[in-house]
């Protein structure tokens, strides 16, 4: 990713967290026209404010960096930039999912990350848990 690039992820990232400019240069310890000159000319940021930068925007730094994660470095993506909400909220999942697994009575977790606000859900099986995979 490229300043210009990261320069609108930020800005598209404080929008969507609801902060200002302001609220980042106040965050991280800069002036004010210095965050502008990141996001409006397209300024290297220096790599000791990524973190910081990170943690206001409630993303990781690979994220901020436009890095893939753990599986994500895999997973099926839509082109870059392309996002589709078709609830307005939730973003759609690139995969193209078919059935591998049923099974009725488990206990259903779901997870939310603290930081960023990334939802997962995780299962496990019950004493009772049976396997309906075939029933259809």
């Amino acid at each position: 990713m490229d300043a210009k690039q990261m320069g609108e992820f930020i800005t598209m990232r404080l929008r969507q967290t609801g902060k200002t400019q302001r609220d980042l240069a106040d965050t991280i310890g800069v002036p004010l026209s210095t965050v502008n000159s990141w996001l409006r000319l397209g300024r290297d940021i220096p790599a000791r404010h990524i973190p910081a930068i990170a943690a206001c925007l409630r993303v990781s730094v690979n994220g901020l960096l436009g890095l893939a994660e753990g599986d994500e470095a895999t997973k099926c993506q839509w082109a870059p930039g392309v996002i589709i909400r078709p609830d307005g909220r939730y973003m759609l999942d690139a995969c193209q999912y078919v059935l591998a697994e049923k099974y009725r009575n488990v206990t259903v977790e779901v997870l939310r990350c603290q930081v960023c606000g990334h939802t997962s859900v995780a299962w496990s099986r019950q004493a009772d848990t049976e396997d309906i995979t075939d029933e259809e």
